[in-house]
């Protein structure tokens, strides 16, 4: 079920819909890296993030 808004119409979700499932597309098909946004690009921490490989929230030897 889809929440209704009051000040977008739904053309616009519409497009940004599509645009989403692509952007997921291409990360699929070429790497999580592939698309980024441009504030990225100029923080060296946030570009080299890889949410599969960098990211633990328990390291192994915690328990």
């Amino acid at each position: 079920m889809k929440q209704l808004s009051l000040f977008e119409d739904e053309i616009h979700l519409q497009k940004k819909y599509h645009l989403e499932k692509t952007i997921d597309q291409i990360r699929l098909r070429y790497g999580f890296k592939s698309i980024k946004r441009c504030s990225m690009l100029l923080d060296k921490e946030l570009s080299d993030f890889d949410p599969k490989n960098d990211h633990i929230i328990f390291p192994v030897g915690y328990f």
